[in-house]
């Protein structure tokens, strides 16, 4: 499963404050905790949020790019376990920022490769991948 925010796609203004999770290895879940801060002189404002998610027999790529204004990541599922064989919800999550004036503006990509063994299965045989089918979504704020 592939997903992707880019930020600044729409508006160069736009850019990448916080995103989660990162690459994860052996894990049973990942919580993943965002958050944003503003102020001025001595007014300080602060929001963060966290949630959990399972990733048994999942490995989380962390490939986001700070410098690309990218928040990107690939969940590779094992095909071989349960995980596998049912549906499975990822929520990974970031934190944008724009200029207080202007367009929000930024695109996401929600992409999938399917797994399956061969018809005539055997040692030493490899799974057979299509290609990603995908979306991608322009995300417009007034």
């Amino acid at each position: 499963m592939y997903t992707w925010i880019d930020t600044d796609y729409y508006n160069s203004d736009g850019f990448l404050s916080d995103y989660s999770p990162t690459t994860t290895y052996g894990v049973r879940a990942v919580t993943v905790s965002i958050g944003a801060g503003a102020g001025e002189s001595r007014a300080q404002a602060s929001a963060s949020q966290s949630w959990s998610y399972t990733i048994r027999d999942v490995v989380v790529h962390d490939q986001s790019d700070f410098s690309q204004e990218l928040a990107k990541w690939w969940h590779d599922v094992a095909e071989d376990k349960a995980v596998g064989k049912d549906t499975y919800m990822i929520e990974p999550g970031a934190t944008l920022r724009f200029p207080e004036s202007g367009a929000k503006e930024w695109k996401e990509h929600y992409g999938i490769r399917y797994a399956k063994p061969p018809k005539w299965w055997g040692l030493g045989r490899n799974w057979h991948y299509t290609t990603e089918s995908w979306i991608e979504v322009h995300i417009a704020m007034g």
